[in-house]
């Protein structure tokens, strides 16, 4: 997988909740048709004309400092970015076309 072949990455959008906070702009719930994996509580983000998916995150606190910890891990940069623009491209489809912002 390549970060050029995401067209082979089929991806619904199961839910959408719009939410702009710094360079959040949406929370979403996907589904990778293929293999028929859901993810539930990913998030898009917005910077700089650059969109990406955030995967979902546990939020824990250590010496007082509130940090997150990943829930999903990728095997490699290309299956990342894979997977983030075929979900973006699928929710600007599932949200008509384009950023939210």
């Amino acid at each position: 997988m390549t970060a050029t072949n995401t067209a082979d990455l089929a991806v619904r959008i199961d839910a959408s909740k719009p939410y702009s906070k710094n360079t959040l702009i949406a929370f979403i719930d996907f589904t990778l048709l293929e293999i028929g994996l859901s993810i539930k509580g990913a998030s898009i983000h917005e910077k700089e004309g650059k969109r990406w998916v955030s995967m979902p995150a546990r939020e824990y606190v250590k010496d007082g400092e509130r940090s997150w910890t990943p829930i999903i891990e990728f095997a490699s940069k290309e299956a990342r970015y894979a997977i983030s623009d075929s979900v973006v491209a699928a929710y600007d489809r599932h949200a008509g076309g384009g950023p939210t912002r």
